[in-house]
């Protein structure tokens, strides 16, 4: 985050494995600590590679493949609300339950 924000480059690619709030403890036990974690790092995250993102840029996030589990609703919300649109999912490892989730900043 504090590299995307210090810099005015931009990337035809983001890839990242940001943090899992549902399987590490960043201190997000509680629905509020974990609204507060939202909101002072998923939601500046997402923004800051969103303006860093080229034309037609891409964002890839690797996360585990829980739908509803709160790190994939927090990230994918926040993709969504920052105006990516999802293009690709691609899912791996012996139970595949990792994915890497694909985003655009132009939808295709």
């Amino acid at each position: 985050l504090e590299f995307l924000q210090r810099t005015d480059d931009k990337f035809g690619m983001i890839f990242t494995s940001p943090p899992f709030m549902d399987t590490e403890d960043y201190g997000t036990q509680s629905d509020s600590m974990r609204q507060d974690w939202i909101e002072s790092f998923v939601l500046p995250f997402i923004q800051a590679c969103r303006s860093r993102l080229a034309p037609g840029g891409r964002l890839a996030l690797h996360l585990k493949d829980v739908k509803g589990a709160p790190t994939f609703t927090a990230y994918h919300m926040a993709a969504l609300g920052a105006g990516f649109k999802q293009i690709a999912k691609h899912k791996y490892g012996r139970s595949w339950t990792q994915s890497v989730y694909v985003y655009s900043t132009s939808g295709n």
